[in-house]
């Protein structure tokens, strides 16, 4: 009777051992962001915000744009967009890109969000193709172009070149 208990006891002690704790899961790493204050001379609104009204926004950006003599760099995303955040980083270290950027543009962001589509501003231009999306227009706020950023991205950022071709190409001349 020993011997049949020890057996049965077996599988037992063999069960409970595989039922035990396994190795702690892989947690996935959470990128936390911590934005930079934005100072880049070309600004006119810096933040995105569902609360603003981006139609005054452009006339009060092209009132800065006329006096400047720049075309208006309209960056549509939101505060949930983590490559906005990027670019907004970008734009700040990069003093070369900055440059090229002040030279040619006077620069507002505009909100969109689930919290605000802002749709009944952004239908008049064409669709964005991702976030953050840029939109050129003449110091008066007349639509001349778009350009979506993810072909400027180089890595979990922006490449220097392609960013400062993309200012030079809508410099006024």
């Amino acid at each position: 009777m020993r011997r049949y208990g020890l057996s049965l006891l077996a599988p037992l002690l063999l069960s409970l051992v595989a039922c035990g704790p396994g190795p702690e899961p892989e947690t996935e790493e959470i990128e936390i962001y911590e934005p930079k204050e934005l100072n880049a001379p070309f600004y006119v609104i810096k933040e995105y915000s569902p609360e603003r009204d981006p139609a005054a926004d452009l006339a009060f950006t092209a009132e800065h744009a006329q006096a400047e003599d720049k075309r208006i760099l309209l960056i549509v995303g939101g505060e949930w967009c983590i490559w906005c955040h990027y670019l907004a980083d970008f734009l700040e270290e990069d003093l070369e890109v900055q440059k090229a950027f002040d030279e040619t543009f006077v620069v507002t962001k505009i909100n969109w969000s689930e919290d605000n589509k802002n749709e009944a501003f952004l239908n008049q231009f064409p669709p964005a193709e991702g976030y953050p999306f840029f939109i050129i227009t003449d110091s008066s706020g007349n639509y001349i172009g778009t350009q979506g950023t993810a072909e400027l991205e180089e890595g979990k950022s922006y490449d220097s070149a392609k960013m400062i071709a993309f200012a030079e190409k809508w410099r006024k001349s």
